[in-house]
Parts: structure tokens; C-alpha cells; sequence
């Protein structure tokens, strides 16, 4: 029976450093060369060991919550993305939720209102984790509608634990689950002749990890970003508030390659807040999440 040793032990012929000392973290390459051709799409049903992988412009990879390890090169002109769920006028964005190794709740968006009062507040995490200024990553309140204020966005958790400390090893301990974005809260609304309808609160962003020996993001987008909230509308006197943005998710990248080199887009941003109608207050954004990077050399 085979036996596995990792990270990789590297021979005593050469090499050495970072970079082969850890090289076992790049995964076995098991599942050999593929490529995600234009307009197709790839969706993890396990963690995935590539021994490169391809992502064509207009390709799409969604990671669904398990880990993705490339033993050579990873090329991504295309999207890699766990995004918020946008919120729709007074729909709010639903929340991600990663089953698997990664295991992680983002908070919802709240539904926007349509008659007269303040906003509902968008759902929190479970999860504790700060991001990279130390900070949460809360959705972003809703808009106020003149004295009906706007919900409040949904608090991520709060431990002493970090992302970026965790990144060698993501899997949730005890129980708990990373901390994911919060949801956005819903704008208040104020009825008065006609119509008003306020904004709901986009979802927090999910959750990536991402080990390539060599990575290539050239022309290539990986997001977690939180969802956009929604806009208000109204008819005749109405006023109503904007919702709220969801707070950004977590990108975690091991790699060789410097970060400088990486090329493309790469960004766990909070959620826009909706427009207001009517003289009612646009949502606020929410707080960004963690882009983390170990760079072996």
C-alpha cells in the first residue's frame, strides 16, 4: 500500500527552501492536466489535486467549498468566484453556505419593506474570524426612509482567531465555521400617497482556498465579494431607503509565485448599498473581507 508524505519531503539531490519544503501542499496532481474552456463551467464535488489547470477567458470555477491544489500551473483568464448573492428591489440576497472542508456560513440580506416602518436587519455569522485590518466583516445597513431608519447589517462573529494564521490548515475546529460575510440590512419605507418600496440587503460573500505552485491570474478574476444591495422605488410621495451591501468573503492563496506577478483581479470587497427613491437614504457598504496570500520562496 502506498503511502503519502506530506508537505513533500525534498531530495537530497537539490532544492530546498520554502517552496520545496512545502510543496506537498500543491496537492499529488492525481487529477492531471484540465481545462475549463470558453463559456464552460466546473463546479468541485470533491478537493481537487490538478496537475495544471486551465481556466479560459469566459471559463467559470466555482469551488462549492472545497479546496483546490495545482502541482504546476494554474492559468485563470477567466472566473473563479464565490460571490454574495446581489439583492433584486426589495429582494434581499440569500446566504452561501460551504458544506465541506471549508465549512462556512455568509449572513443573508434582509427582505426590503412595503409599507410604512424601519428596515429588518440582515443575518450575522456564526463563524469568528476578523479580517485583515482586524476588523469584522459586517453587511452594511440599510437606508433610512425619513424616521423610519434602516436595518442594521448582519454582524460577523468575533474570536481571537484569524484567517491568515489558519490558512495552512482551513478546516473548522470544534464545530465552528470561518466567518464568512454578513448580510445587508433593508431600507426603511414611509408610505404616504403612491407607493414605496425599499431596498433589501445583498448576502455576504463565501469562502476560496487556492494552493498553485505557479499561478497565473492574467486577464483572470477571483472573487468572494459581498452581494449589492438593493434599490429602492417609489411612486407619488413615497420614500424609501437603499439596502445594504454584504460584507466581503475569504480568498486564501499559497503559491510561489509573487504577488506582484499574479496579474488580473483578486478581491474579497464588501457589497454596494442600493439607491434610495423618493428622498429616502442609500444603503451603506459592507465591510471588506480578507484577500491573504503565503508566498513560498
Amino acid at each position: 500500500m502506498a503511502t503519502q508524505v506530506f508537505p513533500t519531503v525534498p531530495s537530497a539531490g537539490g532544492g530546498g527552501g520554502a517552496a520545496a519544503t512545502f510543496s506537498g501542499l500543491f496537492g499529488d496532481a492525481a487529477d492531471g492536466d484540465f481545462t475549463v474552456v470558453a463559456a464552460g463551467s466546473l463546479t468541485l464535488n470533491r478537493e481537487r489535486h490538478y496537475n495544471n489547470l486551465t481556466v479560459q477567458a469566459t471559463g467559470t470555477v466555482i469551488p462549492a467549498g472545497y479546496k483546490l491544489c495545482v502541482a504546476g500551473t494554474f492559468t485563470n483568464a477567466g472566473t473563479m468566484a464565490e460571490d454574495g448573492q446581489a439583492a433584486s428591489g426589495q429582494t434581499q440576497g440569500n446566504g452561501f453556505t460551504a458544506t465541506q472542508y471549508l465549512r462556512g456560513t455568509s449572513g443573508g440580506g434582509a427582505t426590503g419593506r412595503v409599507t410604512t416602518g424601519p428596515g429588518s436587519g440582515g443575518t450575522g455569522t456564526s463563524g469568528a474570524s476578523y479580517n485583515n485590518t482586524g476588523g469584522q466583516p459586517n453587511g452594511g445597513a440599510g437606508g433610512a426612509a425619513g424616521a423610519n431608519g434602516g436595518g442594521t447589517g448582519g454582524v460577523a462573529g468575533v474570536a481571537s482567531t484569524r484567517w491568515a494564521s489558519n490558512l495552512f490548515q482551513p478546516r473548522a475546529i470544534n464545530g465552528a465555521v470561518w466567518n464568512l460575510g454578513g448580510g445587508g440590512g433593508a431600507g426603511g419605507a414611509t408610505v404616504n400617497t403612491g407607493t414605496a418600496t425599499s431596498g433589501g440587503g445583498g448576502a455576504g460573500g463565501g469562502v476560496i482556498w487556492v494552493a498553485a505552485k505557479v499561478f497565473n491570474n492574467t486577464g483572470g478574476t477571483i472573487s468572494c465579494r459581498g452581494g449589492a444591495g438593493g434599490n429602492a422605488a417609489v411612486t407619488g410621495n413615497g420614500v424609501a431607503g437603499g439596502g445594504g451591501g454584504g460584507g466581503g468573503g475569504l480568498i486564501g492563496i499559497i503559491t510561489t509565485t509573487p504577488v506582484a506577478s499574479i496579474g488580473g483581479t483578486i478581491t474579497a470587497a464588501g457589497g454596494a448599498g442600493g439607491a434610495g427613491a423618493g428622498g429616502g437614504v442609500a444603503g451603506t457598504a459592507g465591510n471588506d473581507g480578507s484577500v491573504n496570500y503565503y508566498v513560498l520562496a
